[in-house]
């Protein structure tokens, strides 16, 4: 028996619509994760993450090592990691700068990675900020996570944002928030509280601020720099 015209039109009409949401879907996601190509703007945000100094201040630093898969994870084309050590009092936190395509370097916050990698979550994510004279404030999430160790428990206090290289943003969803950014930053500041320790301190937040102030006056500087 032959189909209706009526009812073969109709499955046409279906197909070609599903075909079109498929294809609406697609490009939506590619524009948001920059799926086609690499753009020359990501490759000299990679390079400019260089031109941020050792030591900031009172404040020394070691390279620490991200292994491949890490980074794969995380979505970063390139990073610094480093732990700086203050000369004066030996406290010590651990910078790490990420960057990479906007889509996937967005994912995976402390909260997720962290607890996937045997940290427990203590406290949840508050927004913090950070702010010099004359200047918008830097926002930040903060959160802290514990683990057991052989000597035994160890706390941590870690901080997280983002940025297109201007100012950073405790976003909300940062996926969309910076869809269609060439490329993306995310940094991490992390410090071991000592027990009997209050998780607030203003060492902490001094470091915090010079190390926004030089990120800002070496990396985005000279990004923006190469960009105009």
């Amino acid at each position: 028996m032959k189909k209706k015209p009526q009812s073969t039109t109709r499955q046409v009409m279906i197909w070609l619509l599903s075909a079109s949401l498929i294809l609406v879907v697609g490009l939506v996601d590619g524009y948001q994760t920059n799926r086609w190509g690499r753009n020359q703007s990501l490759v000299q945000a990679g390079q400019a993450l260089e031109q941020l100094p050792p030591e900031l201040g009172d404040w020394k630093s070691k390279s620490l090592e991200i292994s491949e898969q890490a980074l794969r994870i995380a979505g970063a084309t390139n990073y610094v990691s480093r732990l700086y050590t203050n000369k004066k009092s030996d406290v010590k936190l651990q910078v790490t700068l990420l960057v990479g395509d906007h889509g996937p370097i967005s994912l995976h916050p402390p909260t997720v990675c962290f607890t996937g990698a045997g940290w427990r979550q203590l406290t949840e994510p508050i927004a913090s900020s950070y702010s010099a004279e004359d200047e918008s404030p830097e926002s930040f999430w903060k959160c802290q996570f514990q683990r057991d160790q052989d000597f035994g428990q160890q706390t941590i206090v870690t901080e997280w944002s983002w940025s297109e290289g201007q100012s950073w943003q405790a976003n909300e969803n940062p996926r969309f928030e910076h869809a269609g950014a060439p490329y993306l930053f995310k940094l991490y500041v992390t410090r071991t509280i000592p027990p009997g320790e209050d998780s607030e301190s203003q060492l902490h937040e001094s470091f915090v601020k010079l190390l926004l102030e030089q990120i800002k006056e070496t990396v985005f500087s000279t990004l923006s720099a190469t960009n105009d």
